[in-house]
């Protein structure tokens, strides 16, 4: 008894952004309706069944990556986010070269430089890029007195011939192996010896000029003569080089006699630790980064687009998007009342389903429905199967006599699922909305 005019249609009709009008003329209504099918997102040809352009996978969410991207990733298309320690446009430059492939030998320390580069810190002894060499100390003929040297790690040792000993065989051996010479040969006599010096020594040893550093209490030429505890009467603290403390930045100062040494905190060096040692000597950061030299340690100013610190990592740009009070960045989705929506550089591209708050929302308690709705009505719910991308809550519409207007969109909404019903498995991928004016 409510039915103002009944209309039938059939026909075909591809997807686009366009709206087709439909003319329906009736005996009581003239009705014009607008309708338009979309495919879901990431979705296009007439059947709604292939990827969009730089997408791909059974749903077509999968982003294509940049060509040639090797250790990278995408959230849009033909990006290339490089994995952790990999860099470069295509992310194959490795940013931890010592820690993927370990080439310094014999106790080397690696140090990563540029991209794909690396310098080895080698111990003594041992020289060459990846530390490999081992330093040849005989090249400088370091024994004397015919002697044979052989090359050791760090060091050498000479094999001296008979009647000359010392490190270099520098010292002449004396009766019963003894070596009384301080330097040069020594000539064996019948009751004792007698030294040959080189130029420059003199003595019965050959002794020359020497000097002894002796400990506190001895004293002499050779350090042979005990030592007054505090000659004149006036003695000054032990270790006094250290008072006051002459190392600073936190040093610690080790004082023997007059003299002093400072053991630095990290990060500082030289006689007194004043000298700052500076981190960016190796050339740390990548990509064009500035390197800042702090305490130590460093920091890298990245330029536009690079974050991480070294500046490995790729930022993405676009404002971000707000949704019922929550923040979403650019590239990123969600659902809002039943409609798939997407951030695009703070615009927010959602579908438009029909699906959405309707007048009054169903509930269980009677009073609850007629605080709702208007007075003399009640909050009625909509025919199932209308929704045609759940979830969706039970919304209904206040109604007591419905107005034309309530049935020429009940009309639409028919069609809708008339449509939906009708449409084969790729129909079911797109999106239909209908529009209904009164003329």
């Amino acid at each position: 008894e409510l039915l103002i005019e009944r209309v039938s249609h059939a026909g075909m009709i591809n997807p686009e952004d366009r709206w087709k009008s439909l003319h329906f003329s009736g005996h009581v209504a003239h009705l014009e309706l607008k309708i338009r099918v979309r495919c879901d997102e990431n979705y296009y040809s007439a059947t709604c069944n292939k990827c969009s352009y730089g997408w791909q996978g059974r749903f077509c969410d999968e982003c294509v990556p940049y060509p040639g991207c090797v250790h990278g990733s995408c959230v849009e298309p033909w990006q290339c986010s490089c994995e952790t320690n990999w860099g470069g446009l295509l992310c194959n430059k490795d940013l931890n070269y010592c820690g993927s492939h370990h080439p310094c030998t014999n106790g080397g320390t690696c140090i990563n430089a540029e991209p794909d580069q690396y310098r080895c810190a080698c111990p003594d002894g041992y020289s060459g890029k990846n530390c490999e060499r081992d330093i040849d100390e005989c090249t400088s003929n370091p024994c004397a007195a015919g002697g044979t040297c052989v090359d050791q790690v760090d060091g050498f040792e000479c094999i001296c011939p008979e009647q000359w000993g010392g490190a270099t065989c520098q010292l002449g051996k004396g009766p019963a192996g003894r070596v009384p010479c301080h330097v040069g040969r020594c000539e064996d006599l019948v009751d004792g010896f007698r030294c040959h010096c080189p130029q420059g020594f003199s003595g019965p040893l050959c002794e020359g000029d020497y000097y002894c550093a002796c400990p506190e209490d001895m004293g002499g030429k050779n350090c042979s003569e005990p030592r007054a505890p505090c000659p004149g009467g006036a003695c000054r603290a032990k270790n006094s080089s250290c008072l006051p403390n002459p190392c600073v930045n936190g040093g610690t100062c080790v004082g023997s006699g007059d003299s002093f040494s400072c053991i630095c905190r990290d990060g500082w060096e030289g006689r007194t630790c004043t000298h700052n040692i500076d981190e960016c000597q190796s050339s740390p950061c990548a990509y064009g980064a500035t390197c800042v030299d702090e305490i130590n340690g460093y920091r890298c100013s990245c330029p536009p687009g690079r974050s991480g610190p070294r500046c490995q990592e790729v930022i993405v740009f676009g404002r971000s998007c707000w949704s019922q009070g929550v923040p979403f960045p650019h590239g990123s989705s969600w659902v809002e009342d039943c409609n798939s929506c997407r951030c695009l550089d703070g615009r927010r591209d959602c579908s438009k389903v029909w699906c959405g708050r309707k007048p009054c929302l169903l509930a269980g308690r009677p009073d609850t429905l007629s605080t709702q709705c208007p007075p003399g009505q009640q909050c009625q719910e909509k025919a199932p199967g209308q929704c045609l991308q759940p979830p969706c809550m039970a919304w209904g519409d206040p109604a007591r006599d419905l107005p034309d207007s309530s049935l020429i969109q009940s009309a639409a909404h028919a069609i809708v699922a008339a449509i939906t019903r009708r449409g084969n498995s790729s129909l079911l991928l797109a999106v239909t909305e209908v529009k209904v004016e009164t003329v």
